[in-house]
Formats: structure tokens, sequence, C-alpha cells
């Protein structure tokens, strides 16, 4: 509420008012009230209010009929207008009139359930900037310290070599928490925005409400009509929770620890573990992509090795190869190598990171009827792994953000990527393309418009960009029936 100003009492013209006298139409102080005011018979009756809590609409002029100068009695429906009796019989004769306090009440209602909606949007916003504050930091705090008590068990166990490793799959963690708090901070400001302009609002209509004379009523109700087309228009921001702490990768964290001790160390532990990744790789690819029997009398040559077929085994798409062929073949990647139809899931060699969506009210050039979509992804710094070109060096971390339309085609390419993001397909470990620099965090092969500008290489407009890139993902096996 603005500040008063500071006015002196009517009675003793010497102290602060507080108070106003709605019977006499005059403003005094406390003292002046007790002892002079109030032993007045007649004024016993009489309404006074705290100027304070009253605000400036007690010193608010009435409104009044700038032609007559009369007070204003009827609101006249054709010309949008209040208007005096003597207007009635001129400019406004034979316009459809109603008295002032008709029309008051009736936009009085409006305004109630102005107010009640006001007050859900509050409470609704107030519960979410709680559930920020408690639950949310309580988990993102809870998962991380999780995670570093894991890698702390794991640290004593390997001895003095473990410390050199250590700090990375610390920042890890330390990287996620400080991601997370940045983006609950994110949504705290958001929905501390939304929080206080539902509120200010609130008040506002709340004055509203308390003002009883029907003309400054009408009056300060035309001049809301902007912000009750805002409340009108506004929907509910939905208050997504923090992503998860990925698990601690304990087979992980001690490959890259023995990569730094003597070969033969390395060479047993990491038979056994490719191995064991081997057979399970090899029995789900047999569950979920081979038939169980295979027999033929008439089979061609198979395609990959081109000599007579071995423990032959067909493909649900129809193509039949040598086990010892297809099985190292679909360890690469679950594509035929005749059709190239994909069969399973296709994964990659991402490096850890996060991604978050967030909706702006900003767009992109060539669809100005909607917001758009940013999409922040963050790739941590780590070592490479056996799948990068150069296993066992460190790589820097990055961070991109992608933008897409906030409309029904971008919303579903956004929930594509998420999938393919979680599939580790949007980004690898090799070259840049722009520098040349070699053992980089690059994009792999799914294209992103990351510039907001119009008009530049890697921004809007562009007409095919999101055909091209739905394309991208079914090549990656991610299709609309993954979301």
């Amino acid at each position: 509420m603005a500040q008063m100003p500071i006015r002196k009492c009517g009675f003793c013209n010497n102290a602060v008012a507080a108070l106003f006298c709605e019977g006499c139409n005059q403003i005094l102080c406390v003292d002046c009230r007790q002892n002079v005011h109030d032993k007045v018979p007649i004024f016993k009756d009489h309404e006074v209010v705290n100027i304070n809590k009253e605000g400036n609409r007690l010193f608010r002029s009435i409104p009044v009929c700038e032609i007559h100068k009369s007070t204003f009695r009827y609101y006249c429906s054709k010309c949008d207008c209040l208007t005096c009796e003597e207007c009635m019989t001129s400019t406004h004769n034979e316009h459809r009139t109603d008295k002032i306090k008709n029309i008051a009440d009736a936009r009085r209602q409006g305004v109630s359930q102005i107010l009640d909606k006001l007050k859900t949007k509050v409470e609704i916003n107030e519960n979410k900037l709680k559930t920020i504050d408690t639950e949310h930091s309580s988990k993102i705090t809870l998962e991380c310290e999780s995670y570093a008590s894991k890698v702390e068990e794991t640290v004593k166990e390997l001895h003095d070599i473990i410390d050199r490793n250590k700090i990375i799959y610390m920042t890890k963690a330390s990287d996620f928490k400080e991601i997370e708090k940045q983006d609950s901070n994110k949504k705290r400001s958001f929905f501390h925005r939304l929080y206080e302009e539902s509120a200010d609002r609130m008040l506002k209509f709340k004055n509203l409400m308390q003002e009883s004379h029907d003309v400054s009523f009408f009056v300060e109700w035309k001049n809301l009509q902007a912000d009750i087309e805002v409340i009108n228009e506004e929907t509910d921001q939905p208050l997504n929770g923090p992503n998860h702490m990925e698990s601690f990768d304990k087979n992980s964290f001690t490959r890259a620890i023995i990569e730094e001790i003597d070969k033969q160390f390395i060479g047993s532990l990491q038979e056994n573990d490719f191995r064991v990744n081997e057979l399970q790789e090899n029995d789900k690819l047999r569950n979920d992509v081979f038939e169980t029997t295979f027999k033929d009398g008439n089979l061609d040559d198979c395609v990959i090795c081109m000599d007579t077929l071995t423990e032959p085994r067909k493909l649900q798409c129809g193509h039949v190869f040598c086990a010892n062929c297809i099985d190292p073949h679909f360890k690469i990647k679950p594509v035929c190598p005749t059709c190239g139809a994909i069969l399973g899931i296709v994964t990659g060699d991402q490096p850890p990171g996060t991604m978050n969506v967030y909706s702006s009210s900003k767009s992109v050039s060539g669809y100005p009827n909607c917001g758009r979509l940013e999409i922040e992804y963050h790739i941590h710094s780590g070592l490479q792994g056996a799948d990068h070109p150069q296993p066992g060096k460190r790589f820097e971390g990055v961070k991109r953000t992608a933008y897409l339309p906030d409309n029904e085609r971008g919303r579903q390419i956004s929930q594509m990527l998420e999938v393919a993001f979680k599939r580790k397909l949007v980004f690898t470990i090799g070259n840049s393309r722009t520098t040349g620099k070699q053992g980089v965090v690059t994009w792999n092969d799914i294209h992103h418009k990351t510039d907001p500008n119009p008009g530049t290489q890697f921004g809007y407009p562009d007409e095919t960009y999101l055909d091209r890139v739905m394309k991208e993902l079914a090549a990656k096996g991610v299709t609309e029936k993954d979301i």
C-alpha cells in the first residue's frame, strides 16, 4: 500500500492525526478522540476508522460530472459512462441507463469471484514455495550426501590412488547439487514472482471491495480491467520436482582407478568385467531380438562373413546371420545389417550430465503465436571411458542451451529429446567440427537450435528444422511411441 502523508489533527491542530470520523468528516488524533470527540453525546454514534488501515480512499475526491458539476447518479450502457440527472435529459436522452448502485453491485459480485480465484492462486503458490524450501531442498541434499558417502567408502578401500580420482566424482556430485540448487532458485524466483503478483492483485481487489461509494468503486473497477484480463487468462504453472542424482556406479569408479595401476592388474579385472557385460548383453539380445529357434534347409550365406551360416540367428525383421557375426554387431548397435531395422533400444556413449526444460514467454522467429522451450544441457567433466577415443584421458564438461517453439510439435520433440538424453544419444566425445580439437564433448548428429536470435546459422526461422530433427531422432531409434 502507498505511504500515507502526515496530517495534523483537525481538533488540536498539533498532534499527528491517526483517525478519521466519517460523521464529522474530520481527522483527529487518539487523545482528541478520547478527551474531546467521544465526550460529545451527539458524536457517540459516529463511525471512526483508522487512517492507515483505510488508506487514501478516505481523502479521495468523489468524481462529478465535468459539464454540470453534479453528482453522478446513473450509468449509460450505450456510451459506457456515468451520467448526472441533467445529462439524462440532454446528451443521454432515450439512452439505456441504470442506477449506478445496480451497476456497482453487479461488478462487486464479479470482484468477489476474482478474489476467490486470487486467494486460491496465492495458496497454491505459497504451498509450492514451501515445497521448494523443504521437500525439494531436503531431497537434493540427502541424495547428494548419500552419493558422497558411497564415494568415501570406496575411497577407503582403494587407498592412495583413489585420492587422485576422488575429486572427479565428488565434483560430479557438487556440480549436480549446484545445478539443482540453481534450478530450485529459478523455480523459487519464478513462483515467488507469481505469488507476489497474485498477492498484489488480491490486495488491490480487497481495497476495491472496501470502497462503499458506488461511483468511486466503479471508477476504480474500470482502472483494474487490465488486471482482470490477466487473471482470467492466467493458467497454473506446474511445479516439477528436482532431477534424481544418478546412482553411484562402483564398478565404473573402480575401473577409473585401476587404469593407474599396473597393466596386469588392469587386465585381470577389466577382462572379467567385460566378460560379465558381454554375457548380460548377449542374453538380453537373445530374449528381445532373436527368435529362439530357427530351422530352414535353404539358407543363403551370411552377409557379414560372406560364408555358410553357422548357428543361424533369425532377426525379427526376417534376416538371418551367424550367431558369432550378429552378436558382436548388436553390441555396437541393435540394427539389422541388411535392412537397417532398429531392433531394440539404441544407447550411446554420452558422458553423465543433466537436462532441464523451461518454458519462456519469448518466441522464436517463425513462430510468433507461442512462447519457446529452453533446453539446458550440462555434461560433467570426467575421464573418457572404454568406448571413447582416448580412454582414461580427462575431458572438459560443457553447458549448452537449445530452443524449440512451445507448441504441440515443439513439446513433442522436447519429450523425444529427453528420451534420447536418457539413452545417452544427444552428446558424444569426439573431434570438434568447428575448432578441430580432439577429445571434446560434441553433438551426436541430433541438430539443435542454439541461437535465440533470428536469421543466424544456428537459429530460426527454419521451416524444415522440426521435420529434420524428428528424422534424426528416428535414426537413433527414438519415435513418438517412446514418449
